[in-house]
């Protein structure tokens, strides 16, 4: 893993309000649907960040470029997410959303697994579970 590497990973179902975890700046935020979003300082420790480099090898990830949609699936309401990440200096952005991994190409697939990845790593993070509790849903 590259010493600069860091991942800033969000998703969210309306903009204003994202669950993002950052590694650049060191926040994870928490939509809490009814009542806005909460944020908290975050501190991703190496050993975390070196499994989430090797899982993006794994699935190839770093192949993958632009935003990886079904060209025939769509689906509401709609969940988008987005990865940015650093390597040797460069950042790359690659983003998709709740049809990706009905896209006919594997590397939609894998790009599904690597967000349900990301997703479960920042929702088990003590920062993010001790936020207030969502109130409401999506429509």
């Amino acid at each position: 893993m590259p010493e600069d590497f860091a991942i800033d990973f969000s998703y969210w179902i309306y903009p204003a309000q994202k669950n993002q975890m950052d590694t650049f700046s060191g926040k994870i935020q928490k939509d809490l649907v009814m009542n806005g979003v909460a944020t908290s300082a975050f501190a991703c420790e190496k050993e975390d960040l070196e499994a989430i480099y090797a899982k993006m090898k794994e699935l190839k990830i770093f192949e993958l470029s632009g935003h990886l949609i079904s060209d025939n699936v769509q689906v509401t309401p709609n969940e988008i997410f987005q990865i940015r990440y650093r390597i040797n200096g460069q950042e790359f952005i690659i983003s998709g959303d709740g049809s990706t991994e009905m896209t006919d190409d594997i590397r939609g697939s894998h790009l599904h697994e690597f967000m349900e990845y990301l997703r479960d790593f920042m929702t088990g993070t003590l920062e993010y579970q001790a936020m207030p509790k969502q109130e409401g849903g999506y429509d």
